[in-house]
C-alpha cells in the first residue's frame, strides 16, 4: 500500500539534493505539494536539478553548501 502525503503549506529542506536519495526526497516532497529548499556541495549539479524542479512548477530555493 502506498500512502498519500499532503505537504501543501509546508517547507522541506533537503541536503544532498543534486543526486541520489537527496534528489529523490526533494522530488517526492515537491510532488506532495511542499515548497522545497535544496542544498548540495556540488553547485553546478544543484543548478541543473533546481532548474528541472522549477520546470515542474515547484516553488524552491537552492543554496550551495559545504560539508
Amino acid at each position: 500500500m502506498n500512502p498519500t502525503y499532503d505537504y501543501r503549506g509546508l517547507t522541506a529542506f533537503v541536503t544532498g539534493a543534486a543526486s541520489g536519495m537527496g534528489l529523490a526526497a526533494a522530488t517526492a516532497f515537491a510532488q506532495a505539494g511542499a515548497q522545497v529548499a535544496l542544498a548540495d556541495a556540488n553547485e553546478a549539479a544543484l543548478d541543473r536539478k533546481s532548474t528541472r524542479l522549477n520546470s515542474s512548477h515547484v516553488s524552491e530555493s537552492r543554496m550551495p553548501s559545504s560539508a
